[in-house]
């Protein structure tokens, strides 16, 4: 036996022991003063009432000593808990309670636990991304601020100018879409309880998709074979998981892009292939890794595109197969169950 199951038994022993002597003394008392009335005991009422108040007095005794005993396991629990709770002021979210300390509040340890560890969890994604975006928006700052310290020169000719011009806005359109790609990053599954889960055609978001990407593909050939799909999910998830992938395969695809849409057994199929530079294992493993790129040499993007695709499927519960051939492209197999729930916002 423990200890804060032995204080739990001496608390509930002491509080039968205090009961038990009040019966008796009633029932005491009461036979007491029925055997005076009709005159068959020996000893008077008085006697009667002494012991009672000894047995009484005996028992507040051992109630008080058996208290004390307990309320010290209390006391120190609630020392703990106001440790614990200093702590996490600090910003220390790895000072645990320990469930089985005092069982009277394991819950409450439990849910201090609980927790700690979102808060741990919301630190670290806060730290990542202050990280991130400090390390992502360098390059393209220290363009813009070269490029337009540049412009000052008064022996530019206005080829010059304008190729300074370009380039600042192209790094400043990068440094949009950077801090927009963070910003979303940092949003998924923070805000899901905006985003309602509705019935729509998934055939036709792709097609959107495609359509708003346009100009991007240029001598690209692009092929396709999209099925009429009816999905019951969070639209902007579904989009921005095709978009992102459409844009990687864009990014890094030398002349074809395959994209094919289909339902069989409610199971929804979405597949994209190119025949870009592909990837290694090594790649394929870290291709989720914030600020990652494949191949550094194309720097028109931030490398988060990825990272958003991972933790919406992580979210939702989706499927994402990757198969990659260093030299022959990469094809991404995104795998919708229609009859898997999706997690209700909270």
């Amino acid at each position: 036996m423990n200890n804060d199951k032995r204080k739990s038994f001496l608390s509930n022993f002491s509080t039968g022991v205090f009961l038990s002597f009040l019966f008796i003394s009633i029932f005491s008392i009461t036979m007491t003063y029925l055997g005076l009335y009709f005159e068959i005991l020996d000893f008077t009422f008085a006697d009667v009432i002494k012991r009672i108040l000894l047995a009484c007095f005996l028992c507040t005794i051992a109630t008080i000593i058996v208290g004390t005993i307990t309320n010290k396991g209390t006391k120190k629990y609630n020392e703990d808990l106001f440790k614990a709770i200093l702590e996490a002021s600090k910003g220390n979210f790895d000072y645990k309670m320990d469930p089985n300390s005092n069982t009277l509040f394991k819950d409450v340890s439990i849910a201090y636990n609980k927790m700690s560890d979102e808060l741990s969890q919301i630190e670290i994604l806060r730290s990542d991304f202050i990280s991130n975006f400090s390390h992502e928006c360098r390059t393209p700052i220290n363009s813009i601020c070269n490029y337009a310290e540049l412009l000052n020169e008064p022996s530019l000719t206005e080829e010059e100018k304008r190729e300074f011009i370009d380039i600042i806005i192209k790094e400043s359109k990068r440094l949009y879409k950077l801090s927009d790609s963070i910003l979303q990053l940092a949003n998924i599954g923070v805000k899901t309880a905006h985003f309602e889960i509705t019935e729509f055609r998934m055939d036709e978001l792709l097609k959107e998709i495609i359509v708003e990407n346009d100009q991007k593909f240029g001598d690209i050939d692009l092929n396709f074979a999209i099925d009429e799909v009816t999905i019951k999910a969070r639209e902007i998830h579904i989009y921005q998981i095709i978009n992102n992938l459409l844009n990687n395969a864009i990014k890094y695809t030398k002349s074809k892009i395959f994209i094919s849409l289909s339902e069989e057994n409610n199971i929804v199929t979405f597949i994209i292939s190119d025949d870009g530079i592909g990837m290694d294992e090594n790649t394929i493993n870290h291709i989720y890794d914030v600020a990652f790129q494949a191949d550094k040499s194309h720097n028109n993007g931030c490398g988060l595109g990825m990272s958003i695709v991972k933790k919406i499927i992580d979210l939702e519960g989706y499927e994402l197969e990757i198969s990659s051939e260093l030299g022959k492209g990469s094809t991404f197999i995104l795998k919708i169950d229609k009859t898997k729930e999706l997690k209700k916002a909270s």
